[in-house]
């Protein structure tokens, strides 16, 4: 097989990216609407019917909703700012651990965001600034909120090697290996792949936080400036912060019990629980970190299991195996 230079996998990546799709047509929709379909505004005897069930809204003429909207599984819940509301039927939703709930939204308060059809949020304390896509369980989150300003390309500044930077080295959320190898050579066209960054965020750039169709979230502290991807499955993490987690239904990462993400990258099927600490690395594909690891500016190789232990500064991997201190 015919080895394909740096500047044809670069092209590659930007061509067949289904992340990078799915972030520009979000970006590029126009108004607020941009997951729900065909919208219109409520009607009044819709907004009694909230009301009634002890909702309230800033300015219902800021709300809009799915043409078959019903306000029958909104219960207890604000609104303020621009929302845009799906539909819900009220049918079981998988919360995981055999516990399904009824779609809607409950004992929530929502601004500036879009809650998908068929979605649950349940008493989540804000989201702010999101898009929740078709399908997703919001269950016991305190906080979900964005700025404008959201880093979809996951790319990230890290110091391989020297702490101090001598090495550092900008990777993106669909990183593979061969491409990595590629950049850790001497003779790597840097300026093509600088450029290649460039396109890469502001293909990707968006000013909302996304949670993906068929997500599972419950009982987590807060996701702040983040997009998480399609199937992920997050419980009882701590802290998801200025962070992108890659993968889909068939192969979905997983963020346990305590863990803490902050300004990283973490790939399909990966697997972060037991109170590990990812900072300001990427963690490639069906990874393990586990029992209180600490990762900081660090890479992570495919298929890599890492618990007890702490990587500062390094290239790891693939199928690293570091436990203990």
């Amino acid at each position: 097989m015919e080895n394909k230079s740096l500047r044809q996998q670069l092209s590659l990546v930007l061509e067949n990216s289904r992340l990078l799709k799915t972030l520009e047509s979000i970006r590029l929709a126009s108004g607020i609407n941009r997951t729900v379909g065909q919208v219109r505004s409520p009607a009044k005897d819709e907004i009694k019917a909230l009301l009634k069930q002890n909702n309230f809204c800033s300015d219902w003429n800021r709300i809009l909703v799915h043409k078959d909207f019903s306000p029958e599984f909104i219960i207890n819940s604000r609104f303020y700012g621009s929302c845009v509301l799906g539909k819900f039927s009220g049918r079981d939703i998988d919360c995981g651990d055999n516990i399904f709930l009824p779609t809607g939204i409950y004992n929530t308060i929502i601004c500036n965001s879009e809650i998908g059809s068929e979605s649950l949020a349940e008493s989540c304390g804000v989201i702010s600034n999101y898009i929740i896509s078709p399908g997703t369980a919001l269950f016991h989150v305190k906080n979900i909120s964005s700025s404008e300003n959201v880093n979809g390309s996951g790319s990230i500044s890290i110091n391989i090697g020297p702490e101090t930077g001598e090495r550092s080295l900008t990777v993106f959320a669909e990183m593979n290996l061969t491409i990595l190898n590629e950049l850790l050579r001497k003779e790597c066209d840097r300026e093509t792949y600088e450029k290649f960054i460039k396109a890469y965020r502001d293909d990707s750039a968006l000013n909302c936080g996304l949670i993906g169709e068929g997500c599972i979230i419950r009982n987590t502290i807060s996701i702040t400036d983040s997009i998480i991807t399609s199937g992920t499955v997050v419980s009882g993490a701590g802290i998801i912060d200025s962070s992108i987690i890659t993968g889909d239904n068939d192969n979905p990462a997983y963020i346990g019990y305590g863990a803490e993400i902050k300004n990283s990258a973490i790939q399909q099927g990966c697997r972060i629980s037991s109170m590990a600490l990812i900072h300001n690395s990427l963690i490639m594909e069906n990874s393990e970190c586990e029992k209180k690891c600490i990762i900081s500016s660090s890479i992570t190789g495919p298929g890599s299991s890492i618990g007890e232990a702490e990587i500062t500064s390094s290239f790891t991997g693939p199928l690293t195996s570091a436990h203990h201190h």
